[in-house]
């Protein structure tokens, strides 16, 4: 199961990465033209907090994140405060590298949930949408062939699957939102779940909750953020909520090949340690070193575990890379 996205929204906090700088953001791309996406403490399903999109009509209003592969399988819990009083071309989707995208939307009509490709026939849920409940969607995206097929459910009940008869192409994003001016609402996401793997769906329906330390011990490899070593307070500089605090942390201090940093400072990244740290910076040459000192040569061994690894505040030590490449083609929904 390749699943992603469990804590999208339970962080609190909704913002973008900063290319090169992994723990910056939990979303690629974050649009505010048409309203600022925030973390909603007061509205949510399970956990913390969910996803609040008060949409207007000045323009886009979501959160997406990168999605490569033929297939995409989705879990979404969606809330609206009140029902649209207009059709909802799309309130979530997933993009395509080449052709038309897949599109959740709307019937104000019929008050009842819709999906279709991009220009394509709207394909009208068996159910209708209550204000102020909570729905669940499930999505099964295949565009690895022709034609390109759309399978869903809303709450747990099978719905008429959509198709779009145009060449195989694979996934770009998913996106909770609207990048349509004439798409006015409000709505909550929660419970978000992703998965690329087609025996994934149904996922069926769940919880996502923040996971926070409740205790600590010692280890070297890892210090406070003062540089004391951790000890059996060292937890409560994990427990930030929102987790977007920097006045305290967990640091990884060494390069371990047992150590994990499964829950060190989601809140301040840090070099692969303190020694690459004060000797070399990651990416950069060796400085001139003292006359008196070897020089660092391309095969120095401990120069070479310095630039062969970087530390980020959700995953072990690495080998260095650049970020990932994002999909060719359009990515906005």
């Amino acid at each position: 199961m390749a699943a992603r996205g469990p804590d999208y929204f339970e962080s609190g906090a909704v913002s973008a990465v900063t290319t090169g700088l992994p723990g910056t953001g939990l979303f690629d791309e974050v649009h505010t033209v048409g309203g600022t996406p925030a973390a909603q403490s007061t509205v949510k399903r399970n956990g913390d907090y969910s996803l609040r999109v008060a949409k207007n009509n000045a323009g886009a209003s979501y959160v997406l994140r990168v999605l490569g592969g033929t297939t995409g399988v989705e879990r979404v819990a969606v809330r609206f405060a009140t029902l649209p009083s207009t059709d909802l071309d799309r309130f979530m989707g997933m993009g395509i590298t080449a052709g038309n995208s897949l599109r959740i939307g709307y019937i104000a009509s019929s008050n009842k949930l819709e999906v279709h490709f991009a220009n394509g026939t709207k394909v009208a849920a068996s159910s209708t949408v209550t204000a102020g409940a909570w729905h669940v969607i499930e999505l099964n995206l295949n565009v690895g062939a022709d034609p390109r097929t759309a399978d869903w459910r809303v709450d747990g009940v099978d719905q008429t699957a959509a198709s779009s008869a145009e060449a195989a192409s694979t996934l770009a994003s998913v996106w909770w939102g609207s990048v349509n001016p004439g798409d006015v609402f409000t709505a909550n996401y929660d419970d978000v779940l992703v998965s690329t793997t087609p025996a994934d769906y149904p996922l069926g329906d769940g919880k996502v909750l923040a996971l926070r330390p409740n205790s600590s011990t010692g280890t070297s490899v890892f210090s406070n953020d003062d540089g004391t070593p951790v000890n059996a307070t060292s937890h409560t500089r994990l427990d930030d909520n929102p987790m977007v605090s920097t006045t305290d942390n967990v640091y990884q201090n060494a390069i371990s090949g047992t150590s994990t940093s499964s829950s060190a400072s989601r809140t301040r990244p840090r070099p692969a340690s303190t020694e690459c740290r004060r000797r070399w910076p990651i990416t950069a040459p060796a400085p001139r070193r003292p006359p008196t000192r070897r020089r660092a040569s391309s095969t120095d061994p401990a120069r070479a575990s310095c630039t062969a690894a970087t530390w980020s505040p959700h995953r072990s030590p690495t080998a260095a890379r650049s970020p990932p490449p994002r999909p060719s083609g359009p990515r906005a929904p």
